[in-house]
C-alpha cells in the first residue's frame, strides 16, 4: 500500500485500485465456483437411495448446498464491496488531484500578481528617487529667499 503511480493524465493513482479491482475479480471467481460446487450438490440431491441414511444424505447435501450458496452470496456481496471501495478510492483520490490543481493555479495566479506589483512598485520607485534626484539638483539653483523669482522656480516643479 502507499505506492502510487502516474497515469498519463499526470493524475497520482494508487496502484492499489488496480489490485482492489483484481482481487475483487478473483473473489467473484470463487462465488462462481462455490455456486457451481453448491449445483453439484444439489444433483447429489436426486440419488434414488431409499433409506434412513439415505434421508440423512440428502438433508445433508441440502445443508451443505444452502451454506455453499449463502458462502457464495457473501462472497459476491466481498467482491462488490471491495468494487465500491476501489471506486471510492478513486474519486477520492481524483477529488485530491482537482484540488491539487486548483491550487497550483492559484499560487501561478499568486507569482504573477506578486511579480506585477513588484514591478510596479521598481517603477514607482525609480520614478520617486527621479523626482528626488530633480528636486535636489534644482535645490541648487534656488533662488535666494524671499526672492520673486520663487514664482518662475516654482512653476518648473508644478504640474
Amino acid at each position: 500500500m502507499g505506492r502510487f503511480v502516474t497515469l498519463s493524465s499526470g493524475s497520482a493513482m494508487s496502484s492499489d485500485i488496480d489490485q482492489l479491482r483484481e482481487l475483487a475479480g478473483d473473489v467473484r471467481g470463487m462465488a462462481d465456483e462455490v455456486r457451481t460446487a453448491a449445483g453439484r450438490l444439489r444433483e447429489a440431491l436426486g440419488v434414488e437411495f431409499v433409506s434412513k441414511a439415505a434421508d440423512r444424505y440428502r438433508e445433508d447435501v441440502g445443508k451443505a448446498a444452502g451454506r455453499a450458496d449463502a458462502t457464495a452470496e457473501e462472497l459476491m456481496q466481498a467482491s462488490s464491496a471491495l468494487l465500491n471501495h476501489a471506486a471510492e478510492v478513486e474519486e477520492r483520490l481524483r477529488q485530491i488531484e482537482a484540488v491539487e490543481r486548483w491550487f497550483a493555479d492559484r499560487l501561478s495566479d499568486a507569482r504573477g500578481v506578486a511579480s506585477g506589483v513588484a514591478d510596479v512598485a521598481d517603477h514607482a520607485l525609480d520614478s520617486a528617487q527621479r523626482e528626488a534626484s530633480r528636486l535636489i539638483e534644482a535645490a541648487r539653483q534656488a533662488p535666494p529667499p524671499g526672492s520673486p523669482d520663487w514664482l518662475d522656480f516654482a512653476r518648473r516643479f508644478r504640474r
